[in-house]
């Protein structure tokens, strides 16, 4: 009763998905653009933080705005796991809107952050030297969003085998 008014396996589900994600995209920070992985943590949990809550919000509200019948589908694919009659066109369309939005939250986030922290970097007194190995901010913009790109393409393909296979099971 509890889990068709809550979508208990949702919720369980997006937090195992997050938790992919942060690891992912922090491994790939510290990889790749070779920050520290406290740092690379810093940066990974924000901007998935931001992006699913975003994601979520705009889900929300636009959902509302659609047809009844497409609206039913959304809902049941996405919070109860129900496919549709043909659930290839809404997968699909679901997948690459999402990947995209997503996508451009992170860059977006990421951003934000990289502004905010050269901006603390410069607050700090002058008389603190620092003598950090590699900054984040002086690494170039290319290869960053690259690094990006990369960390969200992984960690959106894994949780995408994670879905087939529990809906291959479930069958």
């Amino acid at each position: 009763m509890l889990s068709s008014i809550i979508p208990l396996k949702t919720v369980f589900f997006q937090t195992f998905f997050l938790l992919i994600q942060i690891t992912i995209e922090a491994l790939f920070f510290y990889k790749f653009i070779k920050i520290s992985r406290k740092k690379s943590l810093e940066y990974s949990i924000p901007v998935n933080l931001f992006s699913n809550i975003i994601g979520w919000l705009i889900f929300f509200v636009f959902v509302p705005l659609a047809n009844s019948e497409f609206q039913f589908q959304l809902m049941n694919f996405i919070l109860f796991n129900k496919l549709p009659p043909n659930p290839e066109w809404l997968i699909l369309t679901f997948f690459i809107v999402v990947f995209a939005l997503a996508l451009t939250l992170k860059i977006t986030t990421f951003m934000l952050m990289e502004r905010i922290s050269k901006y603390s970097d410069e607050l700090e007194t002058p008389t603190k030297k620092k003598y950090r190995h590699l900054s984040l901010y002086q690494i170039k913009y290319r290869k960053k969003y690259q690094v990006i790109i990369w960390g969200h393409s992984l960690s959106h393909g894994i949780i995408l085998l994670i879905l087939i296979l529990v809906n291959w099971n479930s069958k």
